[in-house]
């Protein structure tokens, strides 16, 4: 067996920055020529198709290199099992906490942003302000009962833990050497590589970094896993709630 080799600085943020920012100029390029969906749906069709794929290959192309067959272990190599009840527990506990945290840094945040959002919105169109209920209701039934079935098998399941796996898994072990300093680092880069999502990264950090220190010294990605999968859950559990409301 092989033993991991660190990234280097500039490869780690190729890895993470360099296929979010072709799925982005994709998702956006795609939706300024054509609407016939909601940019939401278009949204996860295009991540589906590149982001995922290309998480998940770096992953398993790692664990090949160092293992020998292509699979996941690579990602898992510092932690250990965990009663599983606990780890369920550890995740609704986080989640708890970013729902408190939601109302108050998370308001704030979401007010000094505002006449950002705007501008950005009144460049790139309505089309795709996710926020624009009316917009989204003006699509067919059945084109928004597919959207709220792919939406929350995706954004509540598969991305989640694709994502967890790639940032909580394989980048954490290449960032060992910084100690305490990783679920920080981690969550930092996890934020910003939101680039569809520019805004609320203070939140983002805030929660995920909570979230993924205790996940950190626990040695449970679990918990990072329940804890991601709650939130993105509560989050296309409202969606679904507006446009049909």
């Amino acid at each position: 067996m092989n033993e991991q080799k660190n990234l280097s600085i500039t490869k780690l943020l190729l890895l993470i920055f360099i296929p979010s920012l072709v799925s982005t100029a994709l998702y956006i390029t795609i939706g300024t020529y054509w609407q016939g969906i909601p940019s939401i749906c278009l949204f996860l069709i295009v991540f589906i198709f590149t982001l995922l794929p290309f998480e998940l290959f770096v992953v398993l192309y790692a664990n090949k290199k160092q293992n020998g067959k292509f699979g996941l272990k690579i990602a898992f190599t510092n932690y250990e099992k965990q009663k599983w009840w606990k780890t369920i527990l550890w995740g609704i506990a986080l989640f708890a906490l970013a729902g408190i945290i939601s109302f108050t840094l998370g308001v704030v945040e979401n007010k000094l942003t505002a006449d950002l959002s705007s501008w950005l919105f009144s460049k790139l169109g309505e089309y795709f302000n996710w926020n624009n209920f009316e917009l989204i209701k003006s699509y067919s039934k059945g084109i928004l009962i597919f959207t709220s079935i792919l939406y929350i098998i995706t954004n509540a399941l598969i991305f989640p833990i694709a994502e967890e796996i790639f940032f909580r898994g394989y980048l954490t072990n290449n960032l060992q050497k910084q100690g305490l300093c990783v679920p920080v680092i981690v969550s930092i880069l996890f934020s910003l590589y939101h680039l569809w999502l520019p805004f609320n990264n203070v939140f983002r950090i805030t929660v995920f970094t909570i979230a993924y220190t205790i996940t950190y010294k626990k040695k449970d990605i679990g918990i990072a896993i329940v804890f991601h999968c709650l939130c993105n859950l509560f989050s296309s559990i409202s969606f679904i709630v507006s446009i049909f409301s």
